[in-house]
């Protein structure tokens, strides 16, 4: 997935653009949104970002073919996609070959009936999907069969591979008030058995009377080989980096307050937050309208950016999520998008002019595209 699950957030009232604040009594930089909703559009080429790319084309046969596809995982072993309308998951090699289902999407002892991510544990040789409606994870070899499933309860409200080997789980406030506090929890990856705490909160006053059903309040985001622990505490998001067992307070971001009183219109809500290269790539929708804001790390500013593709002249790049290979990977692309982007470009002088890097490419692409109308919808990945 990473699935774009929407993340809602609560309001908060406004500070100053990157002053310091304090998590755990460390001053951390502070990252303020108050500004990403009149931010002016500004482009940045592709290679600004990626030295290569490709695209994955998953296989379209009878029993894998998507009307709407999502994407759960992007890795050298496989690539797990999932049909949105039915929330059935498929396995794919990672030259894009069909393999199968993986399980099944319904209410029986051995289905799953609601997912967020899944997991490859190349180690083992299985991968697992947490199906966090019934508080078990599923176990599949590498096969597809179905192995047997593991009960937790409480469940995470987010799960993530810790060094290759284990689990780091994270725990809904909820939760937190029977379990002593205990947010970050490192289990074996077989039977879940709890191997030890890495974070206790021992602030009760600040959890939550309740989480919103279905939507997390805490994400684990991958900075190439460096894992990072987000948290929605008392209205902001703390961000920790996870290094040597230990948690080291890194950022906290500011989200925008909400400027009007209109009951019919829904509050300011987290729907992206990930590490993209340099950045910190965070998207909120506020007022009905979605705002992407692109933070550079190095020099503290905010930016709103339209990604260029100056790689093969295809779609502009829009980042959804990052692989386990650390490449980063575009949402699904439908083929006929291709067709109405350049269409859309054939009086835009900037982009005729634009000189692409690889110019084999984008002629493969623009007399491939015609021929592969029937297709399922193709997915870029950039290195």
């Amino acid at each position: 997935m990473k699935i774009s699950t929407i993340l809602y957030s609560s309001l908060i009232i406004l500070t100053s653009c990157n002053n310091l604040s304090k998590i755990d009594e460390k001053e951390v930089e502070t990252i303020n949104l108050s500004e990403l909703s009149n931010l002016k559009v500004t482009s940045k080429l592709l290679s600004d970002f990626a030295s290569d790319f490709e695209y994955f084309r998953p296989e379209a046969k009878p029993g894998s073919y998507f009307n709407m596809m999502g994407i759960s995982y992007i890795g050298p072993e496989f690539v797990i996609l999932w049909e949105k309308r039915t929330s059935q998951l498929f396995a794919f090699q990672r030259d894009g070959k069909f393999i199968g289902k993986l399980g099944n999407r319904g209410p029986g002892p051995n289905d799953y009936l609601s997912f967020r991510d899944v997991f490859i544990l190349s180690i083992i040789r299985e991968i697992h999907v947490p199906d966090f409606k019934r508080n078990r994870i599923l176990r599949y070899g590498f096969d597809l069969n179905f192995i047997g499933e593991v009960k937790m309860n409480p469940f995470p409200a987010t799960m993530h591979l810790y060094q290759n080997k284990y689990y780091l789980c994270a725990y809904r406030d909820d939760d937190l008030k029977n379990n002593g506090g205990n947010d970050l929890i490192v289990r074996d990856p077989v039977t879940l058995k709890e191997l030890k705490v890495l974070r206790k909160r021992e602030d009760p006053a600040s959890f939550q009377n309740a989480d919103i059903d279905n939507v997390n309040n805490c994400w684990f985001l991958e900075k190439h080989d460096t894992l990072f622990y987000a948290r929605l505490i008392s209205g902001k998001i703390n961000i920790y980096e996870i290094s040597d067992d230990k948690l080291k307070p890194a950022y906290t971001v500011i989200f925008p307050t909400d400027d009007n009183v209109n009951p019919n219109i829904m509050t300011s809500f987290l729907n992206q937050i990930m590490f993209f290269q340099d950045y910190l790539l965070v998207g909120i929708q506020k007022n009905n309208r979605t705002y992407s804001g692109y933070y550079d790390l190095k020099t503290k500013e905010l930016y709103n950016f339209q990604i260029i593709n100056d790689l093969d002249k295809g779609l502009d790049f829009i980042p959804m999520g990052s692989c386990a290979d650390y490449g980063y990977y575009s949402d699904d692309l439908k083929l006929h998008y291709f067709n109405e982007f350049w269409l859309s470009k054939q009086t835009n002088s900037a982009y005729n002019n634009l000189k692409s890097k690889f110019p084999d490419r984008e002629n493969w692409l623009k007399n491939t595209i015609p021929k592969s109308l029937e297709d399922n919808p193709w997915i870029m990945i950039i290195y």
